[in-house]
């Protein structure tokens, strides 16, 4: 898990500031090259101002490192912010749970109508969300079914691992 805050200036002057938050707990692969992954947030949303004057300037950014968890559990940063994403954490799981459930007994029908359920904007949830429906478009529910099922495996490996 990293949370990352990046603050950064336009040519135009316009000042932009986001957090990259990313929770590799339920993927299959340890997060190390060639196979790391570091997507474009889609929270990353940084109109344009309106009448707003500002003093062009070279462009500039500047991240800093605010949590992290480690593959054995340590932790190194903000432990509040830890602790918000742990929550999300726990919360993701309990969605693919439900989803899992609705899917065994409502069968593929049952899970299109689940996931098109919406989930609240900016949580690790809605991200888990997206990312099914986007596995939907591509491959099919059933895929979907399979990603979910691979997903608490992987979770469960990665728990009982980290309780050791």
């Amino acid at each position: 898990m990293s949370v990352v805050e990046m603050k950064l200036n336009k040519p135009t002057g316009e000042p932009g500031e986001f957090l990259f938050e990313r929770d590799h707990f339920f993927k299959q692969l340890a997060i190390s090259s060639p196979k790391s992954d570091f997507l474009i947030s889609s929270d990353c949303n940084m109109g344009h101002e309106i009448d707003v004057r500002r003093i062009s300037a070279p462009p500039e950014a500047h991240a800093k490192v605010v949590f992290l968890q480690f593959e054995d559990g340590s932790t190194w940063g903000d432990r509040k912010v830890g602790n918000r994403l742990m929550k999300q954490r726990l919360a993701v799981l309990a969605f693919l749970k439900s989803l899992k459930s609705v899917y065994e007994t409502d069968g593929p029908r049952g899970l299109e109508k689940a996931i098109a359920k919406e989930q609240q904007p900016g949580t690790m949830v809605r991200s888990k969300l997206t990312g099914l429906r986007m596995i939907r478009n591509a491959s099919g529910i059933r895929a979907v079914a399979h990603t979910i099922d691979q997903n608490l495996a992987t979770a469960k490996l990665r728990k009982a691992a980290l309780l050791k």
